[in-house]
């Protein structure tokens, strides 16, 4: 049988999951949380989205959901399976630039006031946030200084562990 030049035994796999990760990708969820193969959760520019993004190319389902303060989190996060969450955080100073430079590249010159870009208000959230991912009980990896392949390494090896821990292994 001939096979189509690149289409090897995952593809089909792999453009499954790339499609779930992107109409699963910050909070938007096409699917039930249920049939994702990985669930990650963290503040604004945390990195959520390129890591679910390059997940989902690995063959992985991955949904990302936003944690605002003052917004409760999705119903449907407390009915996963636990050993599928994981919580992204970030240094605050690198979450303040992050910030910074995206409300810049969307056209705005003027400070925020909202403290989606001050630090004092970004300590708080990230607290905040903290809470909500130790209630969920995931493990939390900081993104600061990881490229993108060390974090998702790092997010499969998390998942695989705790998976197998929860079948009794």
């Amino acid at each position: 049988m001939v096979r189509p030049v690149g289409v090897g035994e995952d593809y089909f796999k792999r453009v499954q999951a790339m499609e779930f990760s992107i109409a699963n990708d910050d909070g938007n969820l096409s699917n039930h949380l249920r049939e994702a193969d990985i669930v990650l959760v963290g503040v604004s520019r945390s990195g959520k989205t390129p890591l679910s993004m390059y997940l989902g190319y690995l063959g992985y389902k991955t949904a990302n959901i936003p944690l605002v303060p003052g917004i409760p989190a999705p119903d449907q996060l407390f009915d996963v399976q636990r050993w599928k969450v994981v919580g992204l955080t970030i240094d605050p100073e690198r979450l303040a630039q992050i910030r910074t430079r995206r409300v810049r590249t969307m056209g705005s010159r003027a400070v925020q006031r909202d403290g989606y870009t001050e630090l004092a208000h970004i300590f708080d959230e990230l607290d905040e946030v903290a809470a909500v991912q130790r209630s969920l009980g995931c493990p939390v990896i900081d993104t600061t200084s990881l490229a993108l392949e060390e974090a998702a390494g790092r997010v499969i090896e998390v998942v695989q562990k705790r998976r197998e821990a929860a079948a009794g292994r």
